[in-house]
């Protein structure tokens, strides 16, 4: 891996570490964001970054937020793994 590559992927280890433990509550952590209108391609272009398959229905595709956080994998047998999970927010007044 070039030296770039070596301390982006520490950085985003350290990142990740500090989502693990709770600190993106306290700290605005780097994310990115993909906004745009209908149809614009921002699924495909996730799709394309990770790898992973979202689920199309006929002219759309999704019509909730995705959260996508990866990982470096610690196993060389395991090419990759996903693990969906659905959180649900809510604001004060439960809705």
């Amino acid at each position: 891996m070039s030296g770039l590559g070596t301390a982006s992927a520490q950085a985003i280890a350290l990142i990740n570490h500090l989502r693990d433990v709770g600190a993106d509550l306290d700290l605005d952590l780097p994310r990115i964001v993909f906004a745009g209108k209908q149809s614009a391609g921002k699924s495909s272009l996730v799709e394309a970054l990770t790898g992973i398959c979202l689920p199309r229905a006929h002219r759309t595709c999704t019509r909730c937020p995705i959260e996508v956080t990866t990982k470096r994998s610690t196993s060389k047998d395991i090419p990759w793994s996903c693990d969906i999970s659905l959180r649900i927010l809510y604001d004060r007044d439960n809705d």
